[in-house]
């Protein structure tokens, strides 16, 4: 694993749980379409990790739910 990567990684997963705790924090802001979003990228980075170590079936389960992450963020986007 690259050096870029890990941090990729290491500032998606500081930003989702950021975003969380300031949506609980603060009632008013409505930050679910953002999170749900980076929490996607986080999960589609981490799929293609996975199969880059050969461990494809997790991968693949992993980019299916980020793509699913994806689509839920965009409806929530468009919905609210």
């Amino acid at each position: 694993m690259k050096l870029h990567e890990t941090i990729f990684k290491i500032t998606l997963a500081i930003s989702v749980i950021a975003l969380s705790i300031l949506g609980q924090i603060i009632d008013g802001m409505n930050l679910t379409s953002i999170m749900l979003f980076l929490l996607g990228a986080l999960l589609l980075t981490m799929g293609a990790e996975e199969i880059k170590k050969e461990k494809k079936s997790v991968g693949y389960l992993l980019v299916i739910v980020a793509f699913f992450n994806f689509l839920v963020s965009i409806q929530d986007l468009f919905l609210s």
